[in-house]
């Protein structure tokens, strides 16, 4: 479906990409509540801030989409964020605190998410 068939674009929230990141940011912080007191000033606290900072820099990389070259650098650090995410999730599911479903789910979206924010990061344009 090409873009003009779609409801216009009125903040960060409309986004698919935005979407993602947050979804699996909660679904992180949720089932990772569970997981051994010990790696909470570790891995786990690190999984989660590499989590929300996904969507957060999306959200702030929109407040500054006019001005298109802040809005892809902020992009490119979410993109980072996607890639440091990826590595805490497995070394959750290595050390036997991450199922494997959700290992291979949360994976999937991360490669997902990534794949979107190229498209983005490349696509954008300020009008």
């Amino acid at each position: 479906m090409d873009r003009t068939d779609r409801e216009p674009i009125r903040g960060f929230r409309d986004l698919e990409v935005y979407q993602r990141s947050y979804k699996l940011a909660l679904e992180i912080q949720v089932q990772s509540e569970s997981w051994p007191q010990e790696g909470r000033h570790g891995i786990v606290n690190q999984l989660r801030g590499a989590a929300w900072s996904v969507p957060a820099n999306i959200a702030e990389g929109y407040g500054r989409k006019t001005f298109e070259k802040d809005f892809k650098r902020v992009l490119v650090t979410a993109l980072g964020s996607v890639s440091e995410a990826s590595m805490f999730i497995d070394a959750s599911h290595d050390l036997g605190w991450l199922d494997d479903v959700h290992h291979r789910e949360w994976q999937e979206g991360y490669t997902i998410l990534g794949k979107q924010l190229n498209v983005l990061i490349k696509q954008w344009q300020t009008f």
